[in-house]
């Protein structure tokens, strides 16, 4: 009797899929099958498409499996799709290549952002990731920053954690946003020790390094564009066919004096001269019609590219050039760089940087002054500085005026053992007291910072711990060269009992060197006081440190107190205006605002005289409302 076995269709089938070879797709060709961008975090929600943004297409292919290159670096600016091309590739590789990646961001929120606005509604909108990656809250499933598949997972870190890079090999690593990474970790420098993760696959690796660049001494970018093989994005002139490159010189545009552009933004062609408009800029761009990147070093298999703003499709030139009128506005006006330095950095796709030539100290003598009173005219705010030592306490008083312009009031050394309470009873009497403003008022110190970072953080924590109320700052200097002068909110020490502000030092000695060589009066100017104490020893304080070659200030005389004082009266300043002006101080309004209480309370002086003779009592000094 003859037995027919029973035959599982389905599973003949899968068999037969199994058989065929994987198919041959670049990122870019996948992406334009698949990904479907999600509306939670694209301006464009939909099919995903490549020729918005010809620029990425050769890129694109240098990161798929088909091409040998170990290592592509983008240095670009902002708005260009960058971010969006490292997302490709993961889900890329996830679907058609599997195998185990990860990517690093600078932070653990920016990881737990880009997992929950970016990589995750893009699986749920994108049905072949649906599919393949395993859901969160299953057995053996996903979560929010680990997407696991068969045969791999994209794993994410985040670049001042050691655990990041201490863990599996991986064959494809993201390195986002580096510039904003930490110089060193434990280990050492975190670029490379993401370079090490890929070691265990010699022939088949794929590292994408992308980031605006920020400063040139700590830039991380920057050397590693340099060693790459330095592709520019070259186009034809839509007018004489010649070869055309968009840098920042090439632009032509008016401005009114108060620097607002008027009528809209052109590049002129390198060769020829030829007008070229905004709107030619796309169909520049398209590969049919000449464009292609120029490699200056095409042998070297490690590529590299540079591509500023005025590519994007998603950002206006008139938008882009507004924003440098703005930038320039402010150099002009207040000698402040920032904003030019983020230009530089996230619209020209350059590294910024600042010229530290060494300070004449003998100069100084030729910004003393006689106030007519102990706080001069133009002072808004006075602020102080507390340096700890093991056997005083050394303040600095400045008083500030708008945009920058500073005047040191008074610099006292406090003598005194800070374990002890007496040299903190001498400081609560410099905090009490009241300065005569040259209006005819008086002000008091609005807000102190002292540094904890000494031998006496305990004797700190306890002076500053009830004196919060009274703007008096516990703070600590940040090790890292690219902290802002106030980093963040302040974190709570001590059991919680203590605010700690952490400063970055090196960002707000970057500012005081600035403002050192300014030598006329106005935004930035540092004026002195014909006072004994201002004097050659204080300035040799003052320019104790100089600029390594990694961008951070290091002492090259012993005696740095006076450097340090400036900086903590700076940041009391800034504390001051991330905790009440959140929109940023504009000084306008705090001159009149000033102007405002001078009267007032002048006003109210004189009504206190007319009412002393019945015994009337006079209004309160609005210092104590300061």
């Amino acid at each position: 009797m003859s037995h027919n076995p029973i035959i599982n269709i389905e599973l003949i089938n899968y068999f037969k899929k199994g058989l065929k070879p994987d198919p041959v797709m670049s990122v870019a060709q996948w992406a334009d099958e698949y990904r479907i961008l999600p509306s939670e975090s694209s301006s464009e929600p939909g099919k995903y498409r490549t020729d918005r943004m010809p620029y990425l297409e050769e890129i694109a292919y240098e990161l798929s499996p088909q091409s040998k290159t170990p290592e592509v670096t983008v240095i670009k600016g902002t708005q260009l799709g960058f971010t969006e091309l490292g997302n490709n590739m993961l889900f890329c590789y996830a679907h058609l290549y599997p195998c185990p990646m990860l990517q690093i961001l600078p932070t653990q929120d920016a990881v737990r952002t880009h997992a929950i606005s970016k990589l995750w509604p893009s699986v749920n909108s994108t049905s072949v990731l649906k599919e393949k990656i395993r859901e969160k809250k299953t057995k053996d499933g996903s979560s929010t920053t680990e997407l696991i598949f068969s045969g791999g997972s994209i794993k994410l870190g985040w670049s001042n954690s050691p655990t990041t890079f201490a863990s599996n090999s991986r064959r494809v690593v993201v390195n986002d946003d580096i510039d904003r990474w930490p110089l060193e970790v434990e280990g050492g420098c975190p670029v490379d020790l993401a370079w090490n993760r890929t070691e265990g696959f010699p022939t088949n690796k794929k590292i994408y390094n992308n980031s605006s660049p920020a400063k040139k001494e700590s830039s991380k970018i920057l050397p590693k564009y340099e060693s790459s093989s330095q592709a520019l994005y070259t186009m034809k002139c839509p007018h004489c066919g010649e070869d055309v490159v968009f840098e920042k010189d090439g632009f032509r545009f008016e401005h009114d004096e108060h620097y607002q552009l008027i009528g809209d933004v052109v590049f002129v062609c390198q060769s020829n001269g030829c007008i070229i408009e905004e709107h030619m800029k796309h169909n520049m761009m398209k590969e049919e019609n000449g464009a292609r990147y120029v490699h200056k070093f095409p042998e070297r298999t490690h590529k590299g590219y540079r591509v500023p703003s005025y590519y994007s499709p998603f950002a206006r030139w008139n938008e882009l050039f507004q924003k440098y009128l703005d930038a320039y506005k402010d150099m002009k006006t207040k000698k402040d760089t920032t904003k030019m330095a983020g230009w530089t950095n996230t619209k020209d796709a350059k590294v910024w940087e600042e010229k530290f030539d060494k300070i004449d100290t003998s100069t100084f003598k030729n910004r003393l002054e006689e106030y007519k009173a102990e706080v001069p005219n133009g002072v808004y705010i006075l602020t102080a500085g507390v340096d700890t030592q093991p056997d005083r306490l050394e303040v600095e008083i400045v008083g500030w005026g708008k945009y920058g312009e500073s005047w040191s009031i008074d610099y006292i050394v406090l003598e005194g053992n800070p374990d002890y309470p007496k040299v903190w009873q001498k400081l609560d009497r410099l905090l009490e007291k009241s300065f005569s403003h040259e209006s005819g008022i008086d002000l008091k110190i609005m807000a102190m910072c002292v540094d904890s970072g000494g031998h006496n953080t305990d004797a700190v924590y306890d002076y500053c711990r009830p004196r919060y109320e009274m703007n008096v700052f516990c703070i600590k200097g940040a090790k890292e060269v690219e902290t802002p002068i106030i980093k963040g909110t302040a974190s709570r020490v001590s059991k919680g009992t203590v605010r700690l502000y952490s400063v970055g030092v090196n960002s707000a000695k970057d500012k005081i060197n600035s403002f050192m060589k300014i030598e006329e009066e106005g935004p930035g100017y540092m004026h002195y006081p014909q006072n004994e104490i201002y004097n050659e020893k204080y300035w040799k304080m003052l320019t104790s440190e100089k600029r390594d070659e990694k961008g951070r200030w290091e002492k090259f005389r012993t005696r740095n107190e006076a450097l340090d004082c400036r900086v903590y009266s700076m940041a009391a300043l800034k504390i001051l205006e991330n905790e009440f002006y959140p929109s940023g101080m504009d000084w306008d309004d705090i001159e009149q605002e000033f102007k405002f209480k001078v009267e007032n309370e002048v006003n109210n002086e004189n009504y206190g005289e007319q009412e002393e003779s019945t015994g009337t009592d006079g209004f309160n000094d609005w210092r104590d409302e300061y």
